[in-house]
């Protein structure tokens, strides 16, 4: 009988298991790839958009490219119908490739809504041109 109740209590606890794995909540993430120039023509230096879920006030970003040898942009994650809501501006550079990188909102922002990724050029920067491609998420 004891061996009986504990392949319930098992059982039960696997079922259990399966479905709080089921249900958790899972950032989107989005690949982008990025241009931006130093004088701000010409260029594509937003991300496509992506769902922002969980409570966290963090966002990520993952640079994989730069075009530029020492590239460096400003980054800033952007709620799409409310640019009010956004991060400050990160610097990311080239050095960053391969890093998922956990930066702030610096307060808290709604979720269950959409945000997409804006670059700006640096002054610092070398070269006009420059391409920076990785994921996203809000």
């Amino acid at each position: 009988m004891r061996r009986y109740i504990k392949k319930w209590m098992v059982f039960l606890c696997v079922i259990v298991l399966v479905i709080a794995t089921g249900t958790m909540v899972h950032a989107e993430t989005v690949s982008f790839y990025i241009t931006i120039t130093g004088t701000g023509y010409n260029q594509d230096n937003v991300s496509k958009r992506a769902e922002k879920t969980g409570g966290e006030d963090l966002w990520f970003i993952n640079p994989s490219h730069f075009s530029q040898a020492g590239g460096r942009a400003d980054f800033r994650s952007v709620q799409v119908n409310n640019t009010s809501m956004a991060s400050p501006y990160y610097l990311v550079t080239d050095m960053d490739i391969g890093e998922e990188l956990p930066l702030r909102y610096q307060k808290n922002v709604p979720e269950n809504v959409y945000y997409f990724l804006e670059a700006h050029y640096r002054a610092d920067c070398p070269g006009d041109v420059m391409n920076v491609s990785g994921t996203y998420t809000p």
